[in-house]
């Protein structure tokens, strides 16, 4: 029996990593043999915005949108099923960033900074010696909101331009030059964040054709085509009428976006596989949450609701030598463990939930997952979702809660009354799990006042309104 199909069949009873204190303390990092660290080695952090895992070619779509990532994938360790913590940029990298919970950063409205006390992979790598570089293209993850700290060299020029220039080329050039100016043997971290492919859906000749070539009509991929049929901006509670032509084109769009990225990171890929890089550099791939086309009436559901269109992402972990190469994992697991993972493989102590023992050790018989996302709306009201076996109960905190069989029938059938107590068994687990979580005691820190020229870069995106 291979240790690809072993993994497989164990997968049942893998642990996601975390949601209550005691699984991430216990459960994640109790007593058990050693693995193999490896201090030292690079780490490559992508982050890539609104991005879902079923628009991406590894993920079986259907359209050819990401080959440069699908060869990646092919050589690495994927998930099926990673779960974003949140549906929104900015909680979601600081749970990304931190190994934390919302609940525990506290970043959970566009008023709120990094906490001081919450170490991120940039402190801690920075601390163990490596050369620290970012390069990053949404305002929300620049200095004013804390991102900045732990760098060497933090660029976040791109976050400044216009929203409606992709920004994919320029994100990679800095990268490649970076890494040609390099003059040392310290080990390195570099975190590249790519806002495309976030609407504007704008993509360059000949992405913003590549997939819909034949389109006559007058439907375009800007904000303000698209705000009529946000529900949210538009404040209905019926959709308006959006042909499923036009609704195709948008989609196309989109899709031409995530494949302008896909070629430039092709460009990175090449120089990442170079000898002098190659044996020596983790390359991690993840985006921050996905994106709504209509499937609960809206062209975008990321910031409002805890569909899976929104928190289902791509998360690609590719290592040296491609060990661990094409092992493919179908639990849910929560993007929350990523910076345990890549401590817990360089063999740094630390205390977040972590995914490498699941990774590593093909024998480990984890308990079945328990996967939490946190959303508050516009500071007004808080949304919980949380996945366990074949359900998922997303709660209105203090209100409303709708039950859902996965993965079926997109989420549109609430079962509740059907199955009473299960939904009481897991609204009394969401109670559990955030009454465990303890929030750092400078959580919900504010950011530095905002410009002018920021604030216009938010109105311009819709996160201003």
């Amino acid at each position: 029996m291979t240790r690809k199909l072993r993994l497989r069949l164990v997968s049942l009873h893998l642990c996601s990593g975390l949601l209550l204190s005691a699984l991430a303390l216990t459960g994640c990092r109790g007593s058990r043999p050693p693995l193999e660290r490896h201090p030292g080695r690079n780490v490559v952090l992508i982050t890539i915005d609104t991005l879902r895992a079923d628009h991406v070619g590894f993920y079986h779509y259907e359209r050819p949108t990401t080959p440069n990532i699908d060869r990646l994938a092919a050589r690495s360790i994927s998930f099926g099923n990673a779960v974003s913590p949140s549906s929104w940029t900015l909680p979601a990298h600081a749970s990304l960033l931190t190994g934390l919970q919302p609940a525990e950063h506290g970043v959970v409205a566009d008023v709120n900074a990094l906490p001081r006390s919450a170490p991120t992979l940039a402190t801690i790598l920075s601390r163990h010696g490596y050369q620290t570089f970012a390069a990053v293209s949404h305002v929300y993850l620049g200095h004013r909101w804390g991102f900045d700290r732990g760098f060497d060299v933090f660029d976040e020029t791109a976050a400044a331009d216009s929203p409606h220039r992709p920004v994919a080329a320029r994100i990679v050039n800095k990268a490649l030059a970076w890494l040609e100016q390099r003059r040392t043997d310290r080990p390195f971290f570099m975190w590249l964040h790519i806002f495309d492919p976030h609407w504007d859906y704008s993509p360059p000749p000949p992405y913003d054709r590549m997939f819909d070539p034949d389109y006559r009509g007058s439907m375009r991929g800007d904000y303000e085509s698209l705000k009529p049929y946000i529900k949210e901006v538009a404040h209905y509670e019926t959709p308006p009428p959006l042909a499923p032509r036009d609704l195709q084109h948008v989609v196309a769009l989109y899709d031409g976006e995530i494949a302008y990225v896909d070629a430039q990171l092709g460009r990175l890929f090449e120089r990442l596989e170079q000898p002098d890089l190659a044996t020596r550099t983790v390359i991690v791939l993840v985006a921050d949450h996905g994106e709504e086309f209509m499937e609960h009436g809206s062209l975008e559901g990321h910031q409002w609701t805890l569909y899976d269109e929104v928190l289902l992402v791509p998360w690609i972990l590719h290592f040296p030598e491609e060990r661990f190469a094409g092992l493919h994992f179908e639990p849910e697991v929560s993007t929350v463990t990523l910076a345990g993972t890549l401590l817990d493989y360089l063999g740094i102590e630390h205390t977040k939930p972590s995914l490498y023992r699941m990774v590593a050790d093909p024998h480990y018989r984890w308990p079945d997952p328990v996967v939490l996302s946190d959303l508050t709306v516009r500071r007004q009201r808080r949304l919980v979702a949380l996945r366990l076996t074949n359900f998922k109960l997303i709660e209105e905190v203090g209100g409303p809660a709708w039950l859902y069989r996965i993965p079926h029938r997109g989420e549109k059938e609430n079962v509740i009354d059907r199955y009473p107590r299960i939904a009481s068994r897991m609204r009394a687990k969401i109670d559990e799990i955030l009454a465990s979580l303890k929030p750092l005691p400078d959580a919900g820190a504010m950011r530095e006042p905002l410009d002018a020229a920021t604030r216009e870069r938010l109105r311009a995106t819709g996160y201003l309104r």
